[in-house]
């Protein structure tokens, strides 16, 4: 059997019992610091209040015979108006006795602060008016003193059958009267128990807790782990910490975006950085040029090839300058135009022109031509990208020099293995330099 904390209400406050079979203890008053060790207590017991004798008021009605359910709302709506002494009424009924047209019910009430106040706080979940508690196998009487006055209770087998209060002391007439106003009841009336001559450690009520069934009076207005103001405390609680760890969570996450963001700034600018640099190397374009112009270039030999197979005999080169577009070369030479006829009736040369006028010195002549070598642009002839020169001694050479003339064919020499054959060997490229 689960053990009972019974808390007897009083108009002097609250009594704490312990109830552990028929054994009845009493804790004394509860004081209000022990109300949160109550609350964990309550897990092992069970909870009850009993309102008792000083704070009840008691009815007996007549009620037309109908459901526990309809009875319920009907003494709900008249509460009021059979207790008027009482501001908003609690109340707890029993049906008494049932006929074919009728129904007689106990219905006891007390004020509902009670209910509010020391069920509330006290985490109580069940609720019994204390002439519930009379019970007894045969009729029998019950006497007891409660503060100043005297209480008279008449129980059965079923529980309560009926009670009356006097002011103390007691007297024979008193019960006398109350028996008679038992009726029929007063006849079967077995034994009176009194406990007026004598000091109980509890109040005889508490005898038969064990004995009813508690289940009439459960209350769902409270429960005995239900405490309220406690869990208002823990929610209000829970979310003030909810609330705090939120705000660290957020400050954390804004710092990690601020973090991230930063980073991405400084990616961001590595990145247009990176692309303004690709943007702005034009090693790369300048090296596809050159590679095209190059590829555009004649090449080197081939035109010094060509320039030495078609100059006259006593012709010199003073200086070479091969472009995109062919040969640019200044001359020496006693016959300009018999060089310059030479030179266009050359098979690889595409076009001759004088630049400037020829200039004279002595019996030479210094001029300088622009050739256009077949397969190349003689428009870029100018635009020199590629400056090969070949710089030769001056016309006037030494006395000891011998002028240089083109062989006769039985003076013709023997070709070198390194000289190109195609090469004119009349044509001596006198110099050090080839641009």
């Amino acid at each position: 059997m689960m053990k009972i904390r019974l808390f007897y209400a009083t108009g002097d406050g609250v009594d704490l019992y312990r109830v552990n079979n028929t054994l009845v203890t009493r804790q004394g008053t509860l004081p209000a610091g022990d109300r949160m060790r109550s609350a964990v207590e309550g897990i092992f017991y069970r909870n009850v209040l009993v309102i008792s004798k000083q704070l009840l008021h008691y009815r007996r009605e007549k009620y037309p015979p109908t459901s526990a359910k309809n009875l319920s709302g009907i003494i709900a709506n008249d509460v009021a108006e059979l207790f008027p002494m009482i501001n908003a009424p609690d109340f707890h009924y029993r049906p008494f006795e049932s006929h074919r047209s009728f129904s007689l019910v106990d219905i006891w009430a007390w004020p509902s602060k009670l209910l509010r106040g020391h069920a509330q706080a006290l985490r109580c979940n069940y609720v019994i008016p204390e002439d519930a508690l009379f019970i007894s196998a045969e009729p029998e009487v019950t006497l007891y003193n409660q503060a100043s006055f005297d209480h008279a209770v008449a129980h059965d087998a079923k529980g309560f059958v009926g009670s009356r209060t006097f002011i103390h002391p007691l007297r024979q007439t008193d019960i006398d009267l109350f028996l008679h106003s038992l009726g029929n009841f007063r006849h079967d009336v077995k034994r009176i128990n009194s406990y007026l001559e004598q000091e109980t450690p509890y109040p005889p009520s508490l005898d038969r807790i064990n004995r009813i069934n508690l289940k009439p009076f459960k209350t769902t207005n409270q429960h005995s782990l239900a405490n309220m103001p406690l869990l208002y405390r823990l929610a209000t609680y829970a979310v003030c910490g909810y609330m705090a760890w939120t705000y660290f969570t957020i400050r954390q996450i804004d710092a990690s975006i601020a973090s991230m963001e930063d980073k991405i700034k400084k990616v961001n600018k590595q990145v247009t950085l990176l692309a303004n640099l690709k943007s702005k190397d034009e090693t790369g374009k300048l090296a596809e040029e050159l590679r095209n112009k190059l590829g555009q270039a004649p090449n080197p030999v081939e035109c010094m090839d060509t320039l030495a197979g078609a100059l006259l005999d006593g012709t010199y080169v003073n200086q070479l300058n091969i472009t995109y577009g062919g040969i640019e070369a200044a001359l020496t030479s006693p016959d300009p135009a018999g060089a310059i006829k030479v030179l266009n009736a050359s098979g690889s040369v595409q076009n001759v022109q004088l630049k400037g006028e020829p200039q004279k010195d002595a019996h030479l002549y210094k001029f300088r031509l622009a050739i256009s070598i077949k397969g190349t642009d003689s428009a870029a002839s100018s635009s020199a990208v590629s400056n090969t020169s070949v710089d030769t001694a001056p016309a006037n050479t030494p006395a000891n020099t011998p002028a240089p003339v083109i062989a006769k064919d039985k003076e013709m020499p023997k070709l070198s293995p390194e000289i190109n054959k195609s090469s004119n060997p009349g044509a001596i490229f006198k110099g050090t330099k080839v641009f």
